[in-house]
């Protein structure tokens, strides 16, 4: 009988058990600082009047400038949410990226501006515009309008103002009294939303892709990487691969200085990695990631 029950025992199959799918909850990042970014302002819709971000951002609002669905002009309170996206440590911690089409814009500050009234969205009169003056260190005549449309991966593609039948202002260099300068224009797409101050880069270099090479444990589905240029006021999006650990971008201009920004959460533990680089033709950055906290991670971010 013990012979037997050996027999069947060792007949048995040991049944195996896989391992549990490692989880990530980094989209949560960029989205609850997107959230908290965000700024909110109760005005009376019939008296015109400024009002200004804590980043700086100034806008005038005329009266009577907004409308319900059915074309009459808004009364009461309205509720105007601001969001300030001006260096590339917001863009990251945002993951509001500044490219058009694939090819590299310089930015001299994203904005999203939406209005409500009980939470139903408002859309700006026939005629009217919101004033936005947006604050500049170094004005750069070349700044131009885009307008832009937000995924669902919270991603935004920028389109010129030139050939957005909504959106048909330029920029103007202003100063202030007190020696203040600012991009100054209209936002007069009626339904408002995301608008940047932009110019497309052109280095006159040689472009090429741009490639990070992670460990395959990193992948889309818990990694961002993005690509800060030193010189200039942009973030890239490096999109991920069909190969586990590679993401890219292309149409980057060869010498330019860089720093490669990844980040992954994986079961609660955060990695990065900060690496500065200048690019070349065809370049692969290999990157290590390092257990890291969150806390560390924004600190690394704001040093941009």
């Amino acid at each position: 009988m013990a012979f037997s029950l050996l027999a069947i025992t060792s007949c048995q199959k040991e049944e195996v058990v896989p391992p549990p799918t490692p989880t990530s909850n980094l989209s949560s990042y960029f989205s609850d600082n997107e959230s908290d970014a965000k700024q909110t302002f109760t005005l009376d819709a019939s008296t015109s009047q400024f009002f200004t971000g804590t980043n700086g951002v100034k806008i005038y609002m005329p009266a009577n400038a907004f409308v319900y669905s059915n074309g009459t002009t808004v009364t009461g309170s309205v509720t105007i949410e601001l969001t300030e996206v001006l260096t590339v440590s917001d863009m990251v911690k945002l993951g509001k990226t500044t490219a058009s089409n694939g090819e590299v814009l310089v930015s001299g500050g994203q904005l999203n501006i939406t209005a409500t009234q009980n939470g139903n969205a408002l859309t700006l009169a026939p005629g009217y515009a919101l004033n936005v003056s947006v604050p500049v260190n170094s004005p750069d005549p070349q700044m131009a309008l885009f307008t832009g449309t937000q995924n669902s991966s919270g991603d935004v593609d920028w389109i010129s103002a030139s050939v957005d039948s909504a959106q048909q202002d330029s920029i103007i260099i202003t100063q202030d009294s007190s020696g203040g300068t600012w991009y100054n224009f209209d936002f007069d797409n009626d339904s408002l939303g995301w608008i940047n101050c932009d110019y497309f880069w052109n280095t006159g270099q040689s472009q090429t892709t741009i490639t990070a090479s992670l460990d395959t444990m990193f992948n889309s589905s818990n990694t961002a990487c993005f690509l800060v240029f030193s010189n200039i006021n942009s973030v890239l999006n490096m999109y991920a691969s069909s190969t586990a650990g590679i993401f890219t971008t292309i149409n980057i201009p060869i010498n330019q200085s860089v720093t490669f920004v990844c980040i992954s959460e994986i079961d609660n533990q955060y990695y990065s990695a900060f690496v500065s680089a200048t690019t070349s033709l065809n370049h692969v950055e290999n990157i290590d990631m390092t257990a890291t906290t969150l806390a560390d991670i924004e600190t690394a971010i704001n040093n941009l």
